[in-house]
């Protein structure tokens, strides 16, 4: 990861007047979550600091920060595919102010596609060829296929 160019979590002062990051959404892929959110427009906003759960340990913890005032979006990659992950986005200040977190986001990264199985190909019938495969349950979430 990144480093955060921000002074240490410790340096940081909650101020209770900054606003709290609102209408947070997701979107997500196999190994990534985007989310986004309601930008702040305030002048003494610096950024937004994306916080993720750590199960291991029960806190949220600061994974980056985004050092631009009006970006209201972030890439959270690497993840594990059909997993769960919690967070909270708040923003800052130049001099070191950091707002509430924002309410828990839930978000889940999609299903790991399985390979196609017992796949067989009938070429003797006229100028066709058939193809043919297993359909599992498990991938409902399939619906389509790319020949």
């Amino acid at each position: 990861m990144p480093a955060i160019n921000l002074p240490y979590l410790s340096k940081f002062k909650v101020d209770r007047t900054l606003p709290r990051i609102q209408n947070i959404r997701y979107r997500s892929s196999m190994d990534e979550i985007v989310l986004k959110w309601d930008v702040v427009h305030r002048r003494d906003i610096a950024g937004y600091r994306i916080l993720r759960y750590i199960p291991k340990i029960k806190i949220y913890k600061v994974i980056d920060s985004v050092n631009d005032p009006v970006a209201n979006s972030y890439v959270d990659s690497g993840l594990l595919p059909n997993s769960i992950y919690h967070y909270r986005i708040s923003c800052f200040t130049k001099d070191g102010r950091v707002s509430i977190a924002s309410k828990d986001i839930v978000a889940r990264t999609k299903y790991t596609l399985t390979p196609i199985k017992n796949l067989k190909a009938t070429s003797n019938l006229p100028k066709k060829i058939k193809l043919t495969w297993s359909i599992y349950n498990k991938n409902s979430i399939i619906r389509d296929y790319t020949i």
